[in-house]
This record gives C-alpha cells, sequence and structure tokens, in this order.
C-alpha cells in the first residue's frame, strides 16, 4: 500500500511539471526568469532549433520582435522572451534584467512580468500550435544594446530549446535622441555665439 501511495505522488508531482504552464510561462516560480528553463524534466529536443528571432527598429523608435518557425516541423506551443541588456565589449550578458516593454496584439500571446518590472516579457498564453507571433518591444530611455533571449516549447512538453538569441540589437529611444538634438542645438548656438563675438 505505502509503495503505491509512493507511486501516486510521484506520478502526480511528473505530470504537473509537465502540464504546469499551458496558460504561459509560470514567472512566479523562483529563478525562472533568470534561466528562462521550462520545468519540463530534461529536454528530448534533438538537433538544433528550428527557429529564429528577429527585431527590426520602426520610425517611432520602437522594435517590432518576430519569433518563428523555419522549415518543416517548425511549429511551437510555447514561448518566453526577454531582452537582455548586452555589453559587445566584453560579450556578456545580465543574467537579472529584461529591458523595455512588450506588447502584442497576436493571439494566444501576453505580457509577462519579471525582476520586479512590468510587462518587460513576454511569452504564449495558450500552449496552441503557432508558426509566427510578433509583437513591438519599447526600449528604455537612453541606449544601450539588447539581445533578445528565447525559450521555445515545440510540444510535447519535454521538447524544447533553450537560449535562443536574436542578433545584437542597438536602441536609441525618442527621449535619448532629443536629448542629443539639444546639445547638439545648444552646441552650435555656442559655437555662433563664440564667434560672433570674436569678430
Amino acid at each position: 500500500m505505502n509503495m503505491w501511495i509512493i507511486s501516486a505522488l510521484l506520478l502526480s508531482i511528473a505530470t504537473s511539471a509537465v502540464v504546469a504552464s499551458p496558460s504561459g510561462p509560470p514567472v512566479s516560480v523562483d529563478g525562472l526568469c533568470a534561466s528562462m528553463v521550462p520545468g519540463h524534466g530534461p529536454s528530448d529536443a534533438v538537433g538544433d532549433a528550428p527557429y529564429s528571432v528577429t527585431a527590426v527598429e520602426q520610425d517611432d523608435n520602437t522594435f517590432k520582435v518576430r519569433f518563428e518557425g523555419v522549415g518543416a516541423n517548425s511549429t511551437f506551443r510555447g514561448f518566453f522572451l526577454q531582452a537582455r541588456p548586452w555589453d559587445s565589449s566584453s560579450s556578456g550578458e545580465s543574467e537579472t534584467t529584461s529591458l523595455g516593454v512588450f506588447t502584442s496584439s497576436a493571439a494566444g500571446t501576453k505580457q509577462l512580468d519579471c525582476f520586479g518590472s512590468m510587462a518587460n516579457a513576454w511569452g504564449h498564453s495558450i500552449n496552441t500550435d503557432k508558426s509566427v507571433v510578433e509583437g513591438t518591444w519599447t526600449p528604455p530611455a537612453g541606449s544601450g544594446e539588447v539581445r533578445f533571449r528565447v525559450s521555445v516549447v515545440q510540444g510535447p512538453a519535454s521538447t524544447y530549446w533553450t537560449g535562443l538569441y536574436s542578433d545584437v540589437v542597438m536602441y536609441e529611444s525618442s527621449a535619448g535622441k532629443a536629448s542629443l538634438s539639444l546639445a547638439t542645438l545648444l552646441g552650435a548656438l555656442a559655437m555662433v555665439f563664440f564667434t560672433s563675438n570674436r569678430m
């Protein structure tokens, strides 16, 4: 009887781990935002991930972020995406920060809150098959570099990849550009004033 109870408990735990996030990454789980590793046990994925993530800057200084399958058999059921700060000089990434704000009207996706900030991550809201999702990323004030990092569950839950990255993206927010323009203007006015006084 005791062995039966133990077996039932173990089965219950294993089952809950597999179906723990059908409605999105459970970011309240300690450490998930940092590791971005699904709590589905070891992955049985084979080969390179058939997915890509790209970001294209728009006229309003936001970025269109696109995550999609590439080639055959590349649909996915779950994903978890963040904008990690990147330092090209040291090839270093922050493990405890995701920058900016994500917005999306794509069906089956939602904003997520990580590291004490709001809407700074993005993921699935239902674990149905998807081939592509698109969202908007608004960078923080100032300028810098990020790489968009993704974990993806192809389905079943045990088939997943982590540590997928976009190319390095350089951003400069509208506020940062406005400050630069103002500084440039003031510099030009100072030069005119200095030159006119010397004449």
